[in-house]
């Protein structure tokens, strides 16, 4: 299969699988599969009951916490909109979907910025000037907006762009994800 018809064939089950969970909070990928084939998606139904993996991986993320099925769906399309929206060609397309999380220019910014220098985490750390944002303690980083800083990690943590936790002296650091790399390198 070419990589667009996979990309089709992600979309399709990603798109019927979220409209499927969506409206329910306890169903097996049987109900699913047989979801498909009552509401005419016989060629998406077939192609999930002929791959074992596929069907394996969709049975574990239909067993999850409801609540986090939908989150984990609602983030991947916060996701592919954002990354649509720069993408020349598809940002028109793409700003048209209102999405719950979108990056700002400084979160964009500072992502890029970590990435570029291949750090493993970014502090946040207290100093006289109030709060400072360090790339392995030895680059600063230029936050052009300090008052929506926290936001713009919240929604960065959010997307899976970071990882964040306290270390044991009880500072902030976030660390950066494949996710992350793949989502800068895409829209360069």
């Amino acid at each position: 299969m070419d990589s667009l018809s996979l990309f089709n064939t992600f979309l399709s089950v990603i798109g019927l699988l979220a409209n499927f969970q969506s409206s329910r909070e306890h169903a097996s990928l049987e109900d699913f599969i047989e979801w498909l084939y009552e509401n005419d998606n016989r060629n998406t139904a077939d192609i999930i009951k002929n791959n074992i993996e596929l069907k394996n991986q969709i049975a574990l993320f239909m067993n999850q916490n409801h609540e986090e099925t939908l989150k984990q769906l609602s983030n991947l399309n916060n996701l592919m909109v954002s990354i649509a929206q720069r993408i020349d060609g598809l940002s028109g397309i793409a700003n048209n979907f209102k999405t719950e999380y979108q990056l700002s220019e400084q979160a964009l910014r500072v992502l890029r910025e970590f990435v570029n220098s291949e750090g493993l985490h970014i502090w946040r750390l207290p100093s006289l000037g109030g709060t400072t944002y360090a790339i392995d303690a030895n680059q600063t980083l230029e936050i052009s907006e300090p008052r929506f800083i926290d936001d713009d990690f919240s929604t960065m943590t959010e997307l899976g762009l970071l990882k964040h936790d306290i270390n044991p002296q009880g500072y902030h650091r976030y660390k950066i994800t494949k996710l992350a790399v793949e989502y800068i390198n895409s829209i360069k």
